[in-house]
């Protein structure tokens, strides 16, 4: 009777430690929730020469400005300042202001509608953007962004579809394409694969 009250009172103790420690995770997990690690706060750099060794000439980094990433161009200067090019821009920046690359799992519809235009050419190796039906302000707006993409994605070469029409649409894009810092230069395509109804794309 004795081992039989001895017994019940141990499994009476392991049912309380069984609960104490089922109250203490109950407690500490709200903090783990109210305290997510932000992607900045890991973004831990000291000086110019620090973000010159974590990003050096070629990586991708996020650029507030333009809300947009961008493609480290250069060490930094005296003044830690560091090159940049985004958005067909070249810029430079204080290195103190540019921010680890933007990686959206989930891209917003803005984004999805922003590239509708975008497929990839039977090879899988040729970026196709065809804006055929777009006015020259939309479709200027769509060949930045995806020679934006192209280029940080570190891509040769883009086809531009842009059909015949009344021609404003073609000489806009090309005017365009002359004077993109992206664009190492142009051709008309081949009679075969669309003639002067494309553009293709070499890129710098």
């Amino acid at each position: 009777e004795q081992l039989e009250k001895m017994l019940q009172e141990a499994r009476v103790n392991e049912t309380f430690k069984k609960h104490e420690n089922i109250l203490k995770l109950k407690q500490e997990l709200p903090e783990v929730i109210k305290s997510p690690i932000r992607k900045d706060q890991t973004f831990k750099i000291e000086n110019a020469e620090e973000f010159s060794r974590r990003y050096p000439p070629g990586s991708k980094v996020f650029v507030p400005q333009l809300n947009a990433d961008g493609v480290v161009q250069g060490r930094p200067n005296s003044k830690g300042e560091i090159p940049i090019l985004s958005r067909s821009m070249r810029l430079v920046l204080p290195w103190s202001e540019l921010k680890p690359p933007n990686q959206a799992p989930n891209p917003t519809q803005d984004v999805l509608r922003k590239t509708s235009h975008y497929q990839v050419s039977p090879s899988d190796s040729d970026r196709v953007v065809d804006i055929r039906g777009l006015s020259i302000d939309e479709a200027t707006e769509q060949v930045e962004l995806q020679l934006d993409t192209a280029s940080l994605n570190g891509e040769d070469r883009v086809k531009i579809v842009h059909g015949h029409g009344t021609e404003a649409l073609k000489r806009a894009i090309r005017s365009y394409l002359s004077r993109c810092v992206y664009v190492k230069k142009w051709k008309a395509g081949a009679k075969d694969s669309g003639g002067d109804g494309v553009t293709w794309v070499e890129l710098s």
